[in-house]
């Protein structure tokens, strides 16, 4: 019936048994005659009752084809494909793990964890019992279910997982374990690692570049660290139908880039990538990106000088859900750039509060939280004009020699800092084992300038002389106003 009028009046007539068999019968005509099915997917969702199987097909379809466009959407339709299957447990389980993704990446990581929980502890197959383990992976954090590594080891030995997923589990589990502070590069075991990984998938290829890049960084050679961060291939952000272009490791890779841009100085391209991949986070509702994405835009907006924009982003950043791991931004990294921008801004209250933190930051078992509060104790001795403990200006130095705290990179001029707090507490033995640090790093860096700007800086301060202090000034230019 063409007439809107008619057709409420006819569908009023109608018992409601027959009123529900006409739509449904509607919606199947509909389909057959090639409406897709994300223009269907709502009113089946509503129409179909539990264990119908060709509903929960188009609701799959649809959440695939809405998954990197609309993530909450397709979210909402595997929810209603999981409440129709809850009678039939493998297939349920494999709904849920489609669904684990999408629930994590916009902001329900707490519902997504569960349904890993769930799904980890029976799966249907070994290969949906390997794709879960590599989201909680993707997730970071501890595991929710016992002997995570036994789970880990089965997902790695089993034969029914595609070498793929296996590869990408191993990489992204090198990851997610080095951005948390729990493994390092020291004898090799990075470098042995990713030999195992045989790169039969993009993604992984993608994972160990990154691993690489950071493994530079933390031997100080920042332009190797560039070398392999080289722009994401298009192709990779499309490999996944679950995140479409939102991919974890896609999005790491990105931020990642976009700080060691911004420490090499090309500001400009940083905040292309940043703005780029915020905005998709916003218009998408990827939630769980946000604060990652927003840290590193006050990061930004901090080493250019724009001191209240970037007090407003950090605060963004530290209100918004903090979904744990590889691809959300670390809890000690906000608080790190908010420290900073509190020195810099005589911000006392803001400055204070991150004092608090950082004092209660030793006690933590959280790596990265105790490096956080070491380099903020400095801050802190630094503003009131106090003196710290050869203990504190060690795990302040260990902090700089790391590199970057998660996927943030430590900034340049930071080692100055220490300098002035080492000699300020009349420890200048490490005030000079801090300038020679800045100076051997310029040294291994020659292309980039800042680094040249910082090793002039610490040794003017430490010498007190007046030329250096003036050559570092140019060094800074620009880009460190």
């Amino acid at each position: 019936f063409a007439h809107p009028s008619v057709r409420d009046a006819v569908a009023a007539t109608l018992p409601p048994p027959v009123r529900l068999s006409v739509r449904r019968r509607s919606v199947d005509l509909r389909l057959a005659d090639g409406t897709p099915a994300v223009a269907l997917a709502a009113e089946i969702a509503e129409l179909a009752e539990p264990g119908d199987e060709h509903a929960i097909r188009v609701l799959e379809a649809a959440a695939r084809e809405l998954a990197p466009h609309s993530p909450a959407t397709a979210a909402a339709h595997l929810r209603r494909a999981l409440e129709l299957s809850h009678d039939a447990a493998p297939r349920r389980m494999r709904l849920a793990a489609r669904l684990i993704p999408l629930l994590w990446e916009t902001g329900e990581s707490g519902e997504a964890r569960a349904l890993a929980r769930e799904v980890v502890q029976v799966p249907p197959d070994a290969a949906t019992h390997a794709r879960v383990c590599l989201e909680l992976t993707r997730m970071g954090g501890r595991f929710p279910v016992a002997q995570a590594e036994a789970h880990l080891r089965r997902a790695l030995g089993h034969r029914g997982v595609p070498q793929p997923v296996k590869d990408q589990l191993l990489s992204t589990t090198l990851l997610n374990r080095l951005l948390a502070g729990e493994a390092e590069e020291a004898g090799g075991a990075l470098a042995g690692s990713l030999a195992r990984a045989r790169g039969t998938h993009p993604l992984n290829d993608l994972t160990q570049r990154t691993l690489r890049s950071m493994s530079a960084c933390h031997r100080q050679r920042w332009t190797e660290a560039l070398s392999h961060s080289d722009s994401v291939p298009a192709t990779a952000a499309e490999l996944d139908p679950a995140y479409g272009p939102a991919l974890p490791e896609v999005v790491l890779s990105t931020v990642w880039r976009a700080a060691l841009l911004g420490m090499a100085g090309d500001d400009t391209a940083a905040a292309d990538l940043v703005e780029g991949g915020l905005a998709d986070a916003e218009q998408r509702g990827r939630r769980a990106y946000l604060p990652l994405w927003r840290t590193a835009r006050a990061r930004l907006l901090l080493d250019g000088g724009r001191l209240p924009e970037a007090a407003r982003e950090v605060a963004a950043a530290g209100t918004g859900p903090h979904a744990p791991g590889t691809s959300a931004a670390s809890e000690a990294a906000v608080l790190c750039t908010r420290a900073r921008i509190a020195f810099h801004t005589g911000d006392d209250e803001g400055l204070e509060a991150c004092s608090a933190l950082a004092e209660a930051c030793p006690e933590g078992e959280d790596r990265q939280v105790r490096r956080a509060g070491a380099w903020i104790a400095v801050l802190t001795a630094l503003y009131r004009d106090e003196t710290l403990t050869r203990q504190q200006l060690g795990a302040a130095a260990a902090h700089l020699r790391r590199g970057f705290l998660h996927a943030t990179c430590l900034d340049a001029g930071d080692v100055v800092l220490l300098v002035a707090a080492a000699l300020a507490s009349g420890q200048r033995d490490m005030a000079a084992a801090a300038v020679e640090f800045a100076e051997e790093r310029a040294r291994l860096n020659p292309g980039l300038p800042l680094f040249a700007g910082a090793a002039a800086h610490a040794r003017g301060l430490f010498t007190r002389d007046a030329e250096l202090l003036a050559e570092a000034a140019e060094h800074h230019g620009a880009a460190r106003p």
